[in-house]
């Protein structure tokens, strides 16, 4: 990571074991392993391993059933929204699956639907002018702050205020100055969507408007909607994996972080010169025993002279004192068992769903119990995505 403004975030300071020094060194070696993302990919991969496509009803061709065949007008509309849903070149399957990548790291996300502004004097026009090509847009997450949900859908609202940070910098010569616009959806008298937006005076960065400022009204008007077109994609707390994992995956990475700066510190080793008695025994004293720095920089005695000098062998003794690793084996083998925790929080969430006769069958192999406790997983997550 090596951005220790992000890091003390993560990794609390140790108290009594740490000083300033040992802290900022510790910060310094942090490194994270990406175990979350790589979960939550895992887990999209396998619900997006085809490709999403609007298709006829499989009974288009019963006459008692109400599924009905496309027209050719039909087919075209769906083939041109699902290859560029948003019209700047994304297919419906990647934003949806850009979507269910937020919803299960923020357990919940926003999208919204829009047509081109303009106007045609019939259909024909309309759709000769591109106005019948509806587009969708991603929301951030946080970007909701104030709302109201439908009583009839858990993915309706009845209003739903919306707030947006735009950055940007007047000119070369100019500071960078940030912008905030408020746009409120809701329901009016005659029954379709209506919206306000607001937006507040350019503000240098780092200042924020005043408490009771009140903020200028720069847009409004209604839509032929009969519904708020945000839709809100949320996931319960069976299948939202990410508000499981975030907490593991911080412990995670504060656990790597002191592993990593412990294995940085023990491959440090350290000499140690153990000096003998100069008049040990009946014997004459050795004349290099007689020198009292004998031992002193042995890195530089050797760049020096090419050889590190000692006296008798019996007396002085010199050794490279290195960590046994001990702690750090008993650290490793607890981030082992946090990431194998982190991995298993799939196949409990998955236990913990409703599960059909069939489903509960018992597996002879765990691999087999891990397969299907995915596979529940996803058919939850891919019935949210079908009742949007």
């Amino acid at each position: 990571m090596n951005n220790p403004d992000i890091s003390i975030l993560f990794c609390p300071r140790m108290r009594n074991e740490e000083d300033d020094s040992v802290y900022k060194d510790r910060v310094s070696s942090a490194a994270y392993t990406p175990t979350f993302s790589k979960l939550i990919t895992g887990l999209t991969a396998t619900l997006f391993s085809q490709d999403l496509a609007v298709m006829e009803a499989t009974d288009h061709d019963d006459e008692t059933t109400p599924g009905e065949e496309f027209t050719d007008h039909l087919r075209s509309f769906y083939k041109e929204f699902c290859d560029d849903c948003d019209k700047v070149g994304t297919n419906l399957h990647n934003f949806i699956r850009e979507a269910s990548t937020k919803a299960l790291t923020h357990s919940f996300t926003y999208f919204g639907v829009d047509y081109p502004k303009g106007e045609a004097d019939n259909l024909l026009e309309q759709e000769q002018l591109g106005l019948d090509r509806p587009r969708l847009y991603q929301i951030d997450s946080e970007s909701g702050f104030d709302w109201k949900k439908s009583t009839d859908s858990h993915h309706d609202f009845e209003w739903i205020k919306l707030v947006d940070c735009e950055v940007f910098q007047p000119s070369a010569f100019d500071p960078p100055m940030h912008q905030y616009t408020i746009k409120t959806w809701f329901m009016n008298e005659q029954g379709f969507a209506a919206y306000e937006t607001y937006q507040t005076d350019p503000l240098p960065i780092g200042k924020e408007p005043k408490l009771k400022e009140v903020i200028k009204l720069i847009d409004e008007g209604f839509t032929s909607f009969k519904r708020i077109p945000i839709f809100l994609f949320n996931l319960n707390d069976g299948i939202a994996v990410g508000g499981k994992l975030a907490p593991m995956a911080a412990e995670h990475f504060n656990r790597t972080t002191i592993e990593n700066h412990s294995t940085n510190r023990a491959c440090l080793t350290v000499p140690v010169h153990y000096k003998g008695d100069m008049f040990a025994g009946d014997n004459l004293p050795d004349p290099i025993m007689m020198n009292s720095n004998r031992g002193h920089n042995p890195r530089g005695s050797v760049n020096n002279k090419g050889v590190f000098e000692l006296g008798s062998y019996q007396n002085d003794r010199f050794e490279i004192v290195e960590a046994e690793g001990k702690a750090l084996a008993f650290i490793h083998k607890q981030n082992e068992d946090l990431d194998e925790k982190m991995h298993s929080v799939v196949h409990q969430m998955a236990q913990s769903l409703k599960q059909s006769k069939s489903q509960s069958g018992k597996t002879g192999l765990s691999k087999q119990e891990d397969r299907r406790a995915t596979e529940m997983l996803m058919s939850a997550i891919a019935d949210e995505i079908f009742s949007l």
